[in-house]
């Protein structure tokens, strides 16, 4: 009697569990497919795709890299129609190109960042460091060491392992930070698919930089199921929380490292940071100031350029227009000349 017993409750309670698993499974694809035609055009990534991309390869001290000595022409399409044609040059040192100063250059100036700085879109000669370059060269060597998707861990992780400064054969005179806000503190928070190789800071109890591994996890399979996971609509809108003021610090003591760790080798070097859209909160604009880091605001800039910016509307980074006006600003106002 209790095995027969037993076996009715079982399958009741099986069924009952199958059916509210279903009505969960159910709800959730309808919650996902409700914000997946909610998202604007532009960011459906089953509308988009790329011809001849860049070779990156992964990194087990900033996640990934662009491999060396590499020419591409690359295309993007959105809904099979071309959104732009760009040739892409890296040279041996895994950076895109940069025009080669004279002989009389003494100084350097180092560019950072993610795809602003890179120049996603753009052919070598349109990018922001080659259009300083190109009027500089005979004051300074130019660096453009910006990377796609780049966050301000990674950044000061290619710092710290002087996976910058081996490259640089001149004294920097100047370190250019192109400071998408928050984006970047997004991504040190480690808040994005492709993050997950990439290396982990916390602030300790005294407000030190901590390294904690990477954000994946050691587990092949783990990780993938995580790459996945992150491409759900609902995961990705979870993971669009918003910063705690314990990120944004962390953010700053990021950018404030990378600073200390270039003054090592070049103790007259400055900072700058070019803020391009939203500003830092006081306490943390403050932070930065108070260890010598200058930010200049682009908004006159824009004005400058009727607000023109974007290569398109399909597509949200920098135009060859607002990189010579961004050019003009940083020869006149930060170098000087």
């Amino acid at each position: 009697v209790l095995f027969v017993t037993g076996a009715i409750f079982s399958r009741k309670t099986f069924r009952v569990i199958l059916v509210n698993l279903s009505l969960i499974l159910f709800v959730f694809a309808g919650f996902e497919f409700s914000l997946s035609i909610m998202r604007p055009p532009y960011q459906t990534i089953a509308s988009t795709r790329f011809e001849n991309e860049l070779y990156n390869r992964k990194s087990r001290l900033v996640g990934y890299e662009m491999e060396g000595n590499q020419q591409v022409t690359t295309r993007k399409y959105f809904d099979d129609k071309l959104v732009y044609e760009a040739q892409y040059t890296v040279g041996d040192n895994r950076f895109r190109i940069t025009p080669q100063a004279s002989e009389h250059a003494e100084s350097s100036v180092i560019f950072v960042g993610c795809s602003f700085t890179f120049g996603e879109g753009l052919n070598d000669s349109e990018t922001l460091p080659y259009q300083v370059g190109v009027r500089v060269k005979d004051q300074y060597q130019i660096y453009n060491f910006g990377v796609r998707g780049y966050g301000t861990h990674q950044i000061y992780a290619q710092t710290k392992h002087y996976l910058l400064q081996r490259h640089i054969q001149q004294p920097v005179k100047h370190i250019i930070y192109s400071s998408l806000y928050p984006e970047h503190a997004r991504r040190a928070a480690g808040l994005g698919w492709w993050q997950l190789d990439s290396p982990r800071y916390k602030l300790s109890k005294n407000n030190q930089l901590e390294f904690c591994g990477n954000f994946g996890s050691s587990s092949f399979l783990s990780h993938v199921i995580m790459q996945n996971l992150y491409k759900s609509e609902i995961v990705s809108r979870i993971a669009q929380r918003k910063l705690s003021k314990r990120d944004k610090m962390l953010n700053s003591k990021l950018i404030i490292g990378i600073y200390e760790l270039m003054q090592r080798d070049n103790p007259d070097a400055q900072m700058h940071i070019l803020q391009w859209f939203e500003p830092y909160e006081p306490f943390v604009s403050n932070h930065l100031k108070d260890n010598g880091i200058k930010i200049h605001a682009l908004n006159k800039v824009f004005d400058s350029v009727d607000n023109d910016i974007f290569i398109s509307e399909k597509e949200y980074h920098p135009n060859k227009r607002v990189n010579t006006a961004i050019a003009d600003y940083i020869i006149t106002e930060i170098l000087a000349l």
